[in-house]
């Protein structure tokens, strides 16, 4: 076993423990103040409405090059949308940011 994989194992762990502290910190924070839960959920429903949207409107097609590597069509389908998803994400977040610029120039 050489440095890399100890230093990968090492990531590997951080980023568990990283996970874990955030679901902790947010379940003990929503326990404090439940109006921030209400808000996390109405958020996380919306991204997942925005999911399944997509989902339906990517294709399940698979290439014979994708369907030698055994990507079925439900995995097609499920990546897809998952793609989808990320570029309206990204495109609404450079209009918000675009937005957030342009309005500070007229304060």
């Amino acid at each position: 076993m050489d440095a890399i994989d100890i230093f990968l194992f090492i990531s590997y762990g951080l980023f568990i423990g990283s996970i874990i502290a955030i679901l902790l910190l947010s379940i003990f924070n929503g326990i404090k103040e439940p109006k921030t839960l209400v808000k996390t959920g109405v958020a996380l429903a919306g991204f997942l409405i925005l999911f399944f949207i997509s989902y339906s409107m990517s294709s399940d097609e698979v290439t014979t090059k994708y369907a030698s590597l055994g990507v079925g069509s439900g995995s097609s389908k499920l990546i897809g949308g998952a793609l989808i998803t990320m570029y309206i994400v990204l495109i609404a977040s450079l209009v918000i940011l675009a937005y957030n610029e342009v309005s500070k120039l007229f304060k």
